[in-house]
């Protein structure tokens, strides 16, 4: 009697200890799906990838208020096929391409993909005319055929009824960055680049500026230029600046949350209608101007993050390109496309002509090739190792 007594006790501990691990299983299941639906929340990832689709756009009160068809007509998205990471998050890159930089910004865009293993989401703004040219050649990218890189294509989107005045204001479309608040209305943050620049390393080193945001830091830019005696803006600005140079907007992270909850477009717009008879430079005045006024949201990296033909034109006055190579080159004042500076032009053709799948070994000795044969410039190619750094260190991974 007694041994059946414990045979019926220890067969119900065994029910119950089975009943207490299937709950267990079915509460771990759920917490990772949980988990994997907020990671695929926060890296923006698309759930249905191949299809090409119309996408209403979400638009605040000004772009309601337009009449104008390039504010009210749905904005083209192109996606492309995706492979999900779900322990190494999607860094989003946006350009914006306007004219004739089809080719230069998707070779900036090609830039920030070649030495990285993490999935990278492209955000074009772009005239619409430019979207079938731009599909064209990120569908020839084997890094997109893969689901590596993926891509979205969105129309020009403008505040108000100034759409015309703020398209032409500086160079055609430079404008557009200041609204990619709006633009990319569910993305959290962005590294936003200029068709004339290139990545030379990792693009997950320059998104790991992020992690030293503080709470309130909203962007990050760096300097104008290292000497204030060789800089625009102290020598020539008519309107307030940030920082001791001014700020280039060439390179720049955006927390664009954060810059929605500031109002960033109100103070941009604020800023415009106050200074627009005093700006030279365009959308990167309006920049500085608001980072005067609020210097406390902006975070600024070294000059080796946007290294430009000033920073070797006179000499080298970027010490941190020299000390820890360069990271970003920038051919501003269209160097990558003349004979004026054929330093920046080498390496702009070397990226240009390199094809995503090639070997990235091939990348580094192509591009010491081809600067060591442009000349004998005594500064800027002096640089050549600090060009070659990044290149030649993740070439060999």
């Amino acid at each position: 009697m007694g041994l059946k007594f414990f045979c019926r006790v220890a067969i119900a501990l065994a029910i119950v200890l089975i009943a207490v691990v299937i709950l267990e299983f079915m509460l771990l299941t759920l917490y990772v799906k949980e988990q994997e639906e907020d990671v695929l929340k926060a890296t923006q990832e698309p759930i249905v990838a191949g299809i090409r689709g119309l996408e209403v756009a979400t638009e605040n009160n000004n772009f309601a208020s337009s009449t104008k068809e390039s504010h009210s007509k749905k904005k083209e998205v192109i996606d492309v096929p995706t492979k999900r990471t779900l322990t190494l998050p999607t860094i989003h890159v946006s350009a914006v391409v306007c004219g004739d930089r089809a080719v230069e910004a998707t070779t900036m865009l090609k830039s920030t993909t070649l030495f990285t293993k993490r999935t990278v989401q492209l955000h074009v703004v772009a005239e619409d005319q430019l979207h079938d040219d731009l599909k064209n050649i990120f569908n020839q990218w084997h890094t997109v055929r893969s689901g590596k890189v993926m891509f979205k294509i969105y129309s020009l989107h403008f505040p108000g009824e100034k759409f015309d005045e703020w398209k032409r204001l500086f160079k055609p479309c430079a404008s557009q960055r200041l609204f990619l608040v709006d633009v990319l209305d569910s993305i959290d943050s962005v590294l936003y680049m200029d068709t004339d620049t290139l990545l030379l390393r990792p693009v997950d080193d320059i998104w790991d500026h992020f992690k030293n945001f503080d709470s309130w830091q909203l962007a990050s830019m760096t300097p104008e230029g290292e000497e204030t005696s060789l800089t625009w803006y102290p020598r020539f600005a008519r309107h307030p600046f940030a920082g001791k140079n001014g700020m280039n907007s060439g390179v720049m992270l955006l927390n664009l949350t954060r810059m929605r909850a500031f109002g960033w477009k109100e103070k941009i717009i604020e800023a415009y209608n106050k200074y627009k008879l005093s700006i030279t430079w365009g959308d990167q005045d309006l920049i500085n101007i608001v980072f005067h006024d609020h210097p406390g949201l902006l975070y600024v990296y070294t000059c080796d993050w946007n290294y430009r033909p000033d920073h070797c034109m006179y000499g080298n006055n970027c010490g941190a390109a020299k000390d820890n190579g360069i990271s970003v080159v920038h051919g501003n004042r269209g160097v990558f496309h003349n004979d004026k500076q054929v330093f920046f032009k080498a390496i702009y053709n070397t990226l240009r002509d390199f094809k995503p799948g090639e070997n990235i070994t091939l990348l580094a000795t192509r591009l010491s090739e081809n600067l060591k044969s442009v000349g004998t410039d005594p500064y800027c190619n002096a640089m050549v190792d600090s060009v070659l750094k990044y290149p030649k260190k993740y070439s060999v991974l």
